[in-house]
């Protein structure tokens, strides 16, 4: 039983939160990308999945914060909220492109051509700008050459989106939880 104030707010440190939170952020992210690839392969059956993984992550990041919050008694400051959404972010961010290299590499190697090809196609049926046909020529001349980006530059670029995008959003997600007051729970005075 905590003796003074000091003693009731000892907790993991934001990183150690964030890190550990990374793993679950990580994994959706990942199941995100998965259904997302399998979408191409077969459209009817994951399409919706990957959008609704998607619409999971601001949730998941509100949960994971609010759970922190309550666990130190609604003492928890915007700053160290924020970080632990970052950190979290980045962890999650991390194990996605490990695993989005590994597939690329080594599970689907004509990954980025079949996407390059898909674009190409998508491009050439839209109605024809000055836009659409300079973007349409780029990507054929990306297929023509054997042009794409190496499985690695995806990843890395997958890693400034995700942190970027989840430091935005862990802005937002922390205001939101210090916004909601927690009710503590009062201690019983009894010694063991």
């Amino acid at each position: 039983m905590p003796t003074d104030i000091s003693d009731s707010i000892k907790s993991k440190s934001p990183f150690r939160r964030g890190a550990d939170d990374g793993l679950f952020m990580g994994l959706l992210l990942v199941a995100v990308f998965f259904t997302g690839s399998l979408s191409f392969r077969y459209p009817l059956a994951a399409n919706i999945a990957p959008i609704l993984m998607l619409a999971g992550v601001p949730l998941l990041t509100y949960m994971l914060l609010r759970r922190s919050f309550v666990r130190d008694n609604g003492l928890t400051l915007f700053s160290s909220l924020w970080m632990q959404g970052i950190v979290t972010f980045f962890c999650g961010t991390l194990i996605l492109a490990i695993f989005m290299y590994a597939y690329m590499r080594w599970g689907d190697p004509s990954f980025m051509h079949d996407m390059v090809c898909r674009m190409a196609d998508f491009y050439d049926s839209m109605p024809q700008t000055p836009q659409t046909q300079e973007v349409s020529k780029i990507l054929h001349t990306m297929i023509d050459e054997n042009i794409y980006p190496s499985e690695i530059d995806v990843a890395i670029e997958s890693i400034w989106l995700g942190v970027f995008s989840g430091s935005i959003l862990s802005m937002l997600a922390a205001l939101i939880v210090r916004a909601r007051r927690v009710r503590i729970k009062p201690e019983s005075d009894e010694r063991l």
